[in-house]
Order: structure tokens, then C-alpha cells, then sequence
């Protein structure tokens, strides 16, 4: 994020310090964080680039997997998911699926998350 002003907005003097400080935290630890990275951006990226000593037949497993999970939270910002959001998606899963399957959807999404994390895109493990 070199040469872009990061702006950050709050209620009140102690949120704007708050959110100051996490801002400034990412910078001392070289995270690269984008504001619009989402959880479909991540899990694209980690099936991409992430699955490089398996098959071509595990990559699309974990495709076919993680999909139904992405069409409900695919589009939120990686960046504010949170613990709740990921079950809330998951118990809407285990309406119509397996166990076995929402399982497998939820390691997906969290390696995915982890890969982000590893590759500096995410400051925190979120969500999972």
C-alpha cells in the first residue's frame, strides 16, 4: 500500500484512536490488507496458488466444496468476517447438506483464511 493514505472514520475520538492504532499495527507488521479483499478473493487466491503439490482432482474438490459457502458469504470483506458470520453460514449449509459436507466446506474456508493470513494479506486469523 505504498503511496496510498489509509483514512479511517469513528463515532467518537476513542474509536477513530482505536481503529488508528490497528491501522498503524498492520503497518509495523507489513500487512498488506485491502479494504475490498473478500472471502471469495481469498479462497480464489488459495486455490489458485495454494494447492500446488496436490491434484488436479483435490483442487476441484475443495472447489466443488467451499462453493455453496462462498455464494453466502463470498462476497463479505475478509476483513470484518467474523466468528458469527461463518456459523450462521454454516448452520444455513447444515440445512441441506451433510455433515460431512459442511465440515469439509468449513476446513476449506479456513485454510483459505490461513493462506491469506501466511501470504500477509489478513492481519488476524478471522472468522473460523
Amino acid at each position: 500500500m505504498a503511496g496510498r493514505r489509509r483514512k479511517v472514520s469513528g463515532r467518537t475520538k476513542a474509536d477513530i484512536r482505536e481503529k488508528l492504532q490497528a491501522l498503524h499495527d498492520e503497518l509495523r507488521k507489513g500487512v498488506r490488507m485491502s479494504a475490498t479483499y473478500t472471502v471469495r478473493d481469498a479462497a480464489d487466491e488459495w486455490l489458485a496458488n495454494g494447492l500446488t503439490a496436490v491434484s488436479a482432482k483435490t483442487v476441484l474438490t475443495n472447489r466443488e466444496v467451499v462453493a455453496p459457502l462462498l455464494s453466502l458469504i463470498g462476497a463479505a470483506k475478509l476483513r470484518d468476517l467474523s466468528a458469527s458470520d461463518v456459523r450462521k453460514a454454516l448452520g444455513r449449509l447444515a440445512e441441506n447438506r451433510s455433515t460431512r459436507a459442511v465440515a469439509m466446506a468449513r476446513a476449506a474456508l479456513v485454510r483459505a483464511i490461513r493462506y491469506a493470513e501466511v501470504n500477509d494479506l489478513v492481519s488476524r486469523f478471522v472468522g473460523c
